[in-house]
């Protein structure tokens, strides 16, 4: 009795995670309240909930069935690229002046500590030695690596020299040691 409509809708909704006393009775509060127009709106959005990621769970499969078409079109009769993601606008630009066609999956493809995330392309064999000139002419090749890009090649071991250095100096400024 201390239960409100919406508590009731929601045994009724959900009547497999109650027991069937739970069921009968919350029917039963719901026909002596005249909550039965109330329970049908929420009975029908419920419906409409279920059918919404129904149709979601199918359209994913349904995307993940046409990236695997046009993988596989590509992949049996080409190449695969891996490029990284600070070259893709002007790996793309170039492809699109070219007219060469290419399939790109919309997430990256490889991301790790010691690498750069990367993009993958997927080409036919005929496009196969265009690609590589435009590979050679952006040089994408000549990947830069990580290291290229610390400032100091040791910097993690100079900090934590300089931490060591800082917690003596303040065991010492205490007399702790």
């Amino acid at each position: 009795m201390h239960y409100k409509p919406k508590q009731l809708f929601e045994v009724i909704v959900k009547k497999n995670d109650y027991e069937e006393d739970a069921y009968v009775a919350a029917m039963a509060l719901i026909n002596e309240q005249n909550l039965q127009g109330s329970l049908q709106i929420v009975l029908n959005r419920n419906e409409e909930k279920k059918k919404q990621k129904e149709e979601e769970k199918i359209q994913k499969i349904k995307e993940k069935e046409e990236h695997y078409q046009q993988v596989s079109q590509f992949q049996d009769d080409g190449i695969v690229f891996s490029v990284s993601l600070d070259n893709v606008v002007e790996f793309e630009k170039r492809l699109n002046e070219e007219g060469i066609e290419y399939y790109r999956y919309d997430k990256i493809s490889d991301f790790e500590v010691d690498a750069l995330p990367t993009q993958n392309y997927y080409f036919n064999k005929r496009y196969a030695e265009e690609v590589n000139v435009i590979c050679t002419e952006i040089d994408l090749i000549k990947l830069k690596s990580l290291e290229e890009k610390k400032p100091t090649k040791y910097l993690e071991i100079y900090v934590l020299v300089g931490i060591v250095i800082l917690i003596s100096a303040v065991f010492k400024f205490l007399n702790i040691f």
